[in-house]
């Protein structure tokens, strides 16, 4: 999380030697940006990620790449999460694929394919969906990428959950998981667990979801929106399957005031969808409400796959 300190010292190094403006101007949209990632506005990180690119390209050289090539990371993620409509969030993000590949820049090119790998699973297309992660994960081997190897299954998992096969979700979390463990990462474990924690809950071990909870809870930062929806969807899930209806109701309702404070559809989406859920049992009618909540949400974003399972969800609930 970026601090006034760090922005102070950015404009300190630009008034000491003014030819680093560029190098300055740069970074500094890079930190801007991760702290609207963090707290969920990731459509405010497309100004920012904008300039510092266009600044990466004055100051040139291989930190000028280098810095470019981050902020094009950031600005493929900002896609995935954001409400830009996933084709054509796909699209462009494709368009980073294609500048990743041109200049051999390896980090981006594995990353801009697990993001589109994200949004091809949206729509619908799971097979190119998977050839895509898969060649992520190929390109971090073979670079020796150890980071990002650790940190592709935030991406894979999320499309095998979207595909309704929660079990190969999980061993990708897992695996994650671990390598996140031994590395000492503790944020981007916190919300590996907490989608570790919602495969296990699809498979109903609620037990080992309830570790996963745990650890998410105790890991995330009070700022890392995402996560916070994520471990309490799951959360809920387990409560209402216990018979605590309200504890789960509050959990999942607590997700969905999370949510909202930030303007990513999906997130949104499935923070209704499981309040949904939670409610299915006792409150059809308040589960039917929260279901069209997140099929239209889901609609908005061009997210064709979650729209299919809003439908399912809807169809199978009592008149």
């Amino acid at each position: 999380m970026a601090t006034a300190g760090s922005f102070l010292e950015l404009k300190k190094a630009a008034e000491l030697d003014p030819a680093s403006a560029a190098d300055v101007r740069a970074r500094r949209g890079i930190v801007e940006a991760e702290v609207s990632w963090t707290i969920g506005k990731y459509d405010e990180m497309e100004g920012p990620l904008a300039d510092a690119a266009s600044a990466a390209d004055e100051l040139g050289g291989a930190e000028g790449r280098t810095l470019r090539n981050s902020a094009l990371g950031w600005m493929a993620r900002s896609l995935l999460l954001g409400p830009t409509p996933a084709e054509e969030a796909r699209r462009r993000c494709d368009e980073i694929l294609e500048e990743a590949r041109g200049s051999e820049a390896g980090a981006l090119e594995a990353a801009a394919s697990a993001v589109s790998a994200g949004l091809h699973a949206m729509l619908d297309d799971f097979e190119t969906a998977r050839k895509l992660y898969r060649e992520s994960r190929r390109i971090g081997e073979a670079r020796g990428l150890e980071s990002w190897l650790a940190a592709l299954p935030l991406y894979s998992g999320p499309v095998e959950l979207l595909a309704r096969r929660p079990d190969d979700a999980r061993r990708q979390l897992r695996r994650g998981h671990d390598l996140l463990e031994r590395m000492g990462d503790r944020s981007r474990r916190a919300t590996t667990a907490a989608f570790l924690a919602q495969a296990l809950c699809e498979q109903q071990r609620d037990d080992e979801a309830l570790r996963f909870v745990r650890e998410a809870k105790g890991l995330a930062g009070a700022d890392d929106v995402y996560t916070q929806v994520v471990w309490r969807g799951a959360l809920a899930k387990v409560l209402a399957r216990r018979g605590e209806r309200d504890r789960a109701r509050e959990r999942a309702e607590e997700a969905v005031k999370l949510a909202e404070e930030t303007d990513g559809l999906n997130l949104q989406g499935d923070a209704y969808l499981d309040l949904a859920e939670v409610q299915s049992a006792d409150d059809p009618s308040g589960a039917r409400e929260n279901a069209v909540r997140a099929r239209d949400l889901y609609e908005r974003k061009g997210n064709v796959a979650a729209v299919g399972r809003a439908n399912a969800f809807i169809v199978e609930l009592p008149s």
